[in-house]
């Protein structure tokens, strides 16, 4: 795969009859120690400055982080629970994430990753979700 990619990332609460929720940007990609590194700048509402947002994949782990004025960091992972934070200009928010399948494609030309999680907050169930995160070389 290039070094420049464009990226893609969808969002879907599972159950839910709401359309899903669709990121695409253009950044870099760098494979390393067998794990895909994926960098890009989210488009920030006005006035907003820049979101830089990091994907690493390897084989059984996800982690997506967003670095500006709302930062978040989550990790997936199929060996155990882990906990997400979202810095919001309100306060911190922290939610419990269960993640049940990842599935990797990769191919010369594009990476394909679907994952299955669940939210919770003090064991309370939130949600079911679901994202697909698409990585293509350009040109």
């Amino acid at each position: 795969m290039t070094k420049e990619v464009s990226i893609s990332i969808e969002g879907l609460q599972l159950g839910s009859e709401e359309d899903s929720i669709v990121m695409t940007a253009l950044g870099t990609y760098h494979l390393y120690n067998d794990k895909h590194y994926i960098q890009y700048d989210e488009k920030p509402e006005e006035g907003e400055g820049a979101i830089k947002c990091m994907v690493k994949i390897a084989l059984t782990k996800i982690e997506l982080s967003k670095k500006g004025v709302n930062s978040s960091q989550m990790v997936f992972d199929l060996k155990e629970e882990t906990i997400a934070y979202y810095q919001t200009p309100f306060g911190n928010l922290s939610f419990d994430v269960n993640t049940t399948e990842i599935i990797i494609e990769e191919s010369p030309e594009q990476l394909q990753v679907k994952l299955e999680y669940s939210l919770s907050s003090n064991a309370s169930l939130i949600s079911n979700n679901q994202i697909i995160i698409k990585i293509e070389s350009i040109g």
